[in-house]
């Protein structure tokens, strides 16, 4: 197996097969190790540069529109606009970097890396619009499929070689990326080079150690989606986001889990609200409540609000500060 891609390390240790791979045409089964270093867990066979050019740049699976199934149904327009402001996690990142970030200067300097089509943009645009927004992203579409108000800002390049500047920004956000990085170091590194000197790096990945991937073993979405290409190639957890921050001298200020509630409960009671409110046979990842005017505001409390106040759910949201002092180690 190649060197652990967070610590460099080789010694790893079998965790879990997926024999019916939604990946890439050569990857359609793969093993998962768990490195006994640092904790971050990676796929093996690990993909090639052309496995996620199929899947990011030919396909260009994250830039697609994903129809709504509820649209129409009664009370759908109030409650839809109820979730996007209360229940969706991207006011969530936004808010809670604005909060966490110590330099409050304005206009913010903000990048948005890996921005597809600049949803995480568009809530910092909302928070003020004299912020100065700029987000990047590999799939051609992301550009042309933007937000009206956030097209402008995106340009379509890798991050690693665009020539930003050094200290360049006051805060940097990798949501939903590094777990897709073939490299993780180098993103990071970069990350921080154009950071100001305390700025704040945001990550949010899949937490392969939470309650539901645990119960879920490889029938969870976020390690395999047979309807879906997730592109995931390694998987983080608490203690390999706390190990990630100490290998970059980053300040961990707040992390956080966010998601489905269901899953931390005992098993019996999660079968008996399935069998009460939706079905047992429904798909990993989808709500299991039947009835979508009970089930919006349900995630908006319990996977939204409450989650992130306890940290129930299955993925991680890390906020974390660079060195404030002249030596910056990375």
């Amino acid at each position: 197996m190649k060197p652990c891609k967070l610590c460099n390390r080789t010694e790893y240790k079998f965790y879990l097969s997926v024999e019916r791979a939604n990946f890439s045409t050569k990857i359609q089964f793969f093993n998962v190790y768990q490195c006994v270093n640092c904790n971050l867990f990676t796929m093996e066979p690990y993909p090639s540069q052309e496995d996620i050019k199929e899947i990011y740049v030919q396909e260009r699976i994250f830039s697609k529109p994903i129809e709504n199934p509820n649209i129409g149904k009664f009370f759908s327009p109030w409650l839809e606009n109820l979730y996007a402001k209360h229940g969706s996690y991207y006011p969530y990142i936004a808010n809670e970097c604005i909060n966490q970030i110590s330099n409050k200067s304005k206009p913010l300097k903000i990048l948005d890396v890996g921005c597809s089509t600049g949803k995480l943009m568009y809530e910092f645009y909302k928070i003020d619009a004299s912020n100065e927004i700029m987000g990047i992203d590999i799939d051609p579409d992301a550009k042309e499929k933007a937000i009206p108000e956030i097209k402008k800002h995106i340009v379509i390049g890798n991050f690693l070689d665009f020539p930003f500047s050094d200290g360049q920004f006051d805060i940097v956000t990798l949501c939903f990326v590094i777990e897709h990085l073939l490299d993780i170091k180098p993103y990071i590194e970069k990350a921080i080079k154009v950071l100001k000197r305390g700025g704040l790096l945001f990550i949010s990945t899949p937490d392969i150690l939470s309650a539901k991937a645990v119960q879920m073993k490889d029938k969870w979405r976020l390690l395999n989606d047979e309807s879906f290409k997730t592109g995931h190639v390694n998987w983080f957890n608490r203690q390999a986001m706390a190990n990630l921050a100490k290998m970059h001298d980053l300040k961990l200020l707040k992390c956080r889990n966010r998601g489905e509630f269901l899953y931390h409960l005992p098993m019996t009671i999660q079968y008996l609200l399935k069998k009460i409110l939706g079905t047992i046979s429904s798909p990993s990842g989808e709500r299991f409540i039947r009835w979508y005017q009970i089930r919006v505001p349900y995630a908006i409390i319990f996977d939204g609000l409450l989650a992130q106040t306890f940290s129930w759910g299955d993925t991680i949201y890390a906020f974390l500060q660079t060195s404030s002092s002249e030596d910056i180690c990375v």
